[in-house]
């Protein structure tokens, strides 16, 4: 088991945590579960791969970084075609992947609304939620 304090992550919600977690993951065996301890743990973009469980504490949250610029843009398959597009937190680099596991009673929090707002930079447009033009 990988505990993602082990490879530096700092349970704080402030240190961003991206490569320390990646590093877990990126060590972890076939088989093997990523282990996220109790605390909040800031990050970019995550790549899983194959045959692997990502395991939560309860108590743990996975917090998606509010910096546009911690999630690269790649091609990713939409509608069956490849489309450029930010990388979301928890994501496979496009390849076909098989046997991932997201367990446990942590949280993954990807803050969506602050990177929808940090990509649209200010731009107006329409909140279906609310009926209205922002």
């Amino acid at each position: 088991m990988n505990n993602i304090i082990d490879c530096g992550a700092v349970p704080d919600g402030v240190t961003l945590c991206t490569r320390q977690i990646q590093r877990a993951i990126d060590l972890c065996e076939k088989g093997g579960t990523v282990y996220i301890p109790k605390g909040v743990f800031r990050s970019g973009a995550l790549y899983l791969k194959s045959n692997m469980t990502l395991h939560f504490e309860e108590g743990a949250k996975l917090l998606g970084s509010d910096e546009i610029s911690d999630f690269p843009v790649k091609g990713f398959p939409y509608e069956g075609m490849d489309q450029l597009c930010y990388s979301s937190l928890l994501n496979t680099d496009g390849a076909r992947y098989e046997n991932i596991t997201i367990e446990g009673k942590g949280i993954i929090d990807a803050n969506g609304r602050a990177l929808f707002e940090a990509e649209l930079g200010g731009k107006t447009c329409w909140n279906s939620v609310e009926g209205h033009s922002d």
